[in-house]
């Protein structure tokens, strides 16, 4: 086919008109310095389709706009109400344009560092002068590590500054009041060490709460209210297993604080209750400061039949020893059946020997004798009766033999324990 030169012109023509309603001349262009020919708005233009965002490319607000995940490249439409079929593999961005012409991985990189900068970045560590602020010398207590790295003369410092404060009863109200101060310090106590300066700091931190707590009503109330049971728990276990006389004296001191509350005294001490077995069964392994702390705390609770007309505190310090003290406590609680079960009672028994047995000087009250030669007389007549009896088990056996052994090596004429073997055959 032949064209003449005015249907080329009108065929040009009609190619321009076409091409000026799908790009809009009057806009900005961008062309490719190496192809001159490859030009487009520098306003993107949209469609309800989406589009790629050409490098340099401006976008107007109100578009959607997402990073397409399997091309690496930004794409935009008119935004409409309904995208619920949009690829999920798009990373959809409706920020602004200045952030979404970030690529994916200035994205990534901005957020990680926005992330640090918001939660992650703490706040430098306070210098050695200024830890005599109650603020900085919390943050350091929260902030130490109990590894290799922990700085001992750091927490030193902050430890002294809570212990001048713990003894002002609104500072002491204070401390407890952020169940997190109480955890942090029992961990610093509870850290396993065989370091001097580290059981010093130990000391700082059980000394702490003792002063914190003592006649501070406020305080007591705080720690048994915030923390849960294994607090108390993690403090009659390090009672047991500690061998320093001052740390055990300060973790009782803890306890004693606590026998303030009358909720505290009727749960875990009056009555029988399970503090009270914990500190009857550490008793013999605490040093003497120790076991003079532990019968005052069984003083203030009423437990010891003692003449309360003079200074009580001063007999128990000055003139008895706190094993005498302890071995007439648990003779009164066996004879006068103040034990509230069976496993009480053997408690009780079995410590009552071991004090005897490591202190030959103590002697046992003649009416505790009397009422141990009954006991282990009535028991060794129901252990023969009952011995086909399932309900009577080994342990039940064992117990009534060491029972009737202690009448006599322990509390008695050891030379009577033969004829005693020979009445039970």
């Amino acid at each position: 086919m032949k064209f003449n030169k005015e249907t080329v012109i009108v065929a040009s023509y009609f190619l321009l008109s076409v091409s000026a309603s799908i790009v809009q001349t009057d806009s900005e262009l961008i062309c490719s310095p190496t192809d001159p020919s490859d030009c487009y708005p520098k306003v993107f233009v949209p469609t309800n389709y989406w589009q790629t965002i050409k490098e340099g490319q401006e976008i107007p607000a109100g578009l959607h706009v997402r990073l397409n995940l399997e091309t690496s490249t930004r794409e935009a439409k008119i935004s409409e109400e309904d995208d619920s079929n949009a690829n999920t593999q798009d990373l959809v961005i409706t920020e602004e344009p200045e952030i979404v012409e970030e690529t994916m991985e200035e994205q990534i990189q901005r957020k990680i560092r926005e992330a640090k900068e918001n939660n992650s970045v703490k706040k430098p560590r306070a210098s050695p002068e200024e830890l005599n602020n109650y603020e900085a010398a919390v943050t350091e207590i929260h902030d130490s590590p109990l590894g290799s790295n922990l700085d001992l003369d750091r927490i030193s410092i902050a430890l002294d500054t809570l212990i001048e404060l713990s003894h002002d009863i609104e500072f002491g109200a204070k401390l407890t009041s952020d169940q997190r101060i109480f955890q942090d310090l029992l961990r610093i106590g509870t850290k396993v060490t065989n370091s001097l300066k580290m059981v010093d700091i130990q000391e700082k931190a059980y000394r702490i709460m003792g002063s914190a707590l003592r006649n501070n009503p406020e305080a007591v109330d705080n720690v048994l209210n915030k923390q849960s049971s294994t607090f108390l728990d993690t403090l009659f276990a390090q009672l047991r297993s500690i061998q320093s006389d001052v740390l055990q004296k300060r973790i009782l001191g803890v306890i004693h604080a606590l026998t303030q509350s009358d909720h505290f005294n009727a749960e875990y001490i009056n009555g029988g209750g399970i503090g009270l077995d914990k500190l009857v069964d550490t008793f013999p392994s605490l040093g003497q400061q120790s076991k003079t702390r532990l019968i005052n705390i069984l003083e203030d609770a009423n437990l010891l039949n003692i003449d309360r007309s003079s200074n009580s505190k001063r007999v128990i310090e000055d003139s008895t020893s706190p094993e005498k003290l302890y071995s007439d406590f648990l003779q009164d609680r066996l004879l006068s059946g103040k034990t509230n079960s069976e496993t009480q009672l053997r408690l009780f028994f079995n410590k009552l020997s071991e004090v005897h047995t490591n202190n030959k000087n103590l002697k046992a009250n003649k009416e505790f004798i009397s009422w141990l030669a009954a006991e282990s007389d009535t028991r060794a007549k129901s252990g023969k009766n009952k011995e086909r009896d399932s309900s009577y088990t080994s342990a039940d056996q064992a117990f009534d033999r060491g029972m009737l052994e202690a009448r006599h090596i322990v509390f008695g004429n050891p030379m009577g324990l033969r004829k005693a073997y020979a009445d039970e055959l």
